[in-house]
């Protein structure tokens, strides 16, 4: 499944704010980290995914390179909804 819209709804509900760039003009393989996302922010974007497709994320998830793009957080709900 695909959940790149969801992802991009909770960086602009959660972060817009935050980062350099508009969420509508991040593609799915930017990095984030160089768009202004730090380590705080990956908590909340953390918790904003939680809420909106009420999944839980493992302490193993919290590493740096599950969040450095859309692509990325992608791959890990999908294992997650598994």
């Amino acid at each position: 499944m695909n959940y790149l819209e969801t992802i991009k709804n909770v960086l602009e509900n959660k972060l817009g704010d935050e980062l350099l760039v508009s969420v509508d003009k991040i593609e799915k393989n930017d990095n984030l980290f160089n768009l202004g996302l730090d380590s705080l922010n990956v908590i909340k974007l953390i918790i904003g995914i939680e809420e909106e497709l009420n999944i839980k994320f493992q302490d193993k998830d919290i590493d740096s390179k599950n969040w450095k793009s859309i692509e990325n957080i992608n791959k890990l709900i999908e294992e997650r909804k598994v």
